[in-house]
């Protein structure tokens, strides 16, 4: 089940059309940037991905889902006045 709702949200992110192309053009710019400074060295960058290819994998807002199994440590905030889980 958990990792269905994972899934869920990263294809519902990615299906949303956020009106903007300012998301993709940051990240867009940030992987050209560091394929250019790995480019010759040690650890050499894939070359960065076309146009038609960073749209098959990405749009817009990028959230990153964890999951976890196993025992749990959730432990009360006196300052969030919340659980904290671990």
């Amino acid at each position: 089940r958990l990792f269905r709702l994972a899934l869920d949200i990263q294809t519902r992110l990615h299906a949303v059309d956020w009106q903007t192309r300012a998301i993709d053009t940051v990240y867009q710019e940030l992987e050209a940037k560091a394929c250019e400074d790995l480019e010759g060295g040690e650890d050499r960058a894939p070359p960065p991905l076309t146009s038609a290819q960073y749209k098959a994998c990405w749009s817009g807002l990028r959230v990153r889902v964890g999951i976890h199994y196993g025992l749990g440590d959730a432990k009360y905030d006196e300052v969030s006045k919340g659980y904290d889980y671990y």
